[in-house]
């Protein structure tokens, strides 16, 4: 099974929604010089198709959280279906797990903590619960963390460079190596529903969030604004993996020389955005976790050796990379960026 196939109009319209999330179908088509009704209709047959949704991603690092954690790892090929199921059922009522996903006896999960007293004892949760089932031994699991304030989200669920390798599309790359903004920002009560009706209701118009959080239009439509210009919220057009064909997603973790930290890396960073398909890019000074999405497995080894190039001609590496596969076509999603799950647990929304 290959990759979808769109016609030349598709592709651009397509690629130029994952860029530009936030542009509506005029200024698409204004960018791509094709018909604002045409515009329109592909948007509208992408969406009826389930090649995307949009989501609203908070910056949880300024109302309260201080780290990221990935975790991945392999199961038992014995583990009890019905254990398994448990755990993701775990899974599922952890409010600050916002994404997991589930393919060939490998699940790869990401998870926000107010510190990591928090993150510990979800880590120390997870593998007794492991254990207590027999379901994966010690080893098998990776538990990585990434400061706020000491790692920058380089690419954070951001698909249209994935896209553009994928279909041959000059895609510039231009990388800020820098931490993330960390100064916390205090919510009024206003604030606080507008920013889980935005968060919960991505799709919908002001009038209708404004109307389901008891706002007024104009209020809202000044506090989303405001939002904006501060950086708490941002859109994302999300590529649905499954259905454009992918084969393969790729987990990797790579540590780094101590000679190199962030921004002694920036060109070598730019260089591996320029040439992998990644949608997820998160490093600290010493360690980068990287996941991507591969048509098949030629493909996949063809970048991995182009990168492995670029990271040995700079002296990055520290060691080889660790790398997990999970097969897409048998994959299922667990949790499918609860954002709004987060802010409830920040605001008490119910």
């Amino acid at each position: 099974m290959g990759i979808e196939t769109f016609t030349d109009k598709e592709r651009i319209v397509f690629y130029n929604l994952l860029k530009y999330p936030d542009y509506g179908d005029r200024k698409i088509s204004e960018v791509t010089g094709i018909k604002p009704s045409t515009v329109t209709a592909i948007r509208r047959r992408l969406k009826e198709d389930d090649m995307f949704k949009t989501i609203t991603v908070p910056a949880v690092n300024r109302i309260g959280y201080e780290l990221i954690m990935v975790s991945y790892g392999r199961f038992s090929p014995t583990a009890d279906r019905k254990a398994k199921e448990a755990f993701f059922e775990k899974i599922r009522e952890e409010k600050t797990i916002f994404y997991a996903v589930e393919g060939g006896n490998i699940a790869l999960m990401m998870s926000v903590a107010r510190n990591y007293s928090e993150v510990k004892k979800r880590i120390d949760s997870h593998i007794y619960f492991f254990n207590s089932h027999n379901l994966s031994a010690n080893g098998d699991w990776r538990f990585l963390l990434f400061p706020f304030e000491v790692s920058k989200l380089i690419s954070y669920f951001d698909y249209h460079h994935l896209f553009a390798q994928l279909y041959g599309i000059e895609d510039p790359v231009d990388v800020e190596i820098g931490y993330e903004n960390c100064t916390p920002y205090h919510l009024t009560r206003k604030e606080k529903q507008s920013l889980y009706g935005m968060v919960k209701f991505p799709d919908a118009n002001d009038i209708d969030i404004a109307r389901e959080m008891g706002l007024s239009r104009q209020g809202f439509a000044n506090i989303k604004s405001r939002f904006k210009e501060v950086g708490l919220v941002a859109k994302k057009n999300i590529l649905n993996l499954q259905k454009l064909g992918i084969d393969i997603m790729a987990i990797s973790h790579s540590r780094f020389n101590p000679r190199t930290p962030l921004k002694e890396r920036s060109h070598g960073i730019k260089k591996i955005m320029e040439t992998t398909p990644q949608f997820i890019m998160l490093s600290g000074n010493f360690e980068n976790l990287m996941v991507g999405a591969f048509s098949n497995y030629e493909h996949f080894n063809t970048v991995k050796l182009n990168a492995l190039k670029i990271y040995r001609e700079h002296d990055f590496l520290r060691g080889e990379p660790e790398i997990t596969l999970i097969p897409m076509q048998s994959a299922r999603v667990i949790k499918d960026l609860t954002f709004f799950e987060i802010i409830e647990d920040v605001l008490g929304e119910k």
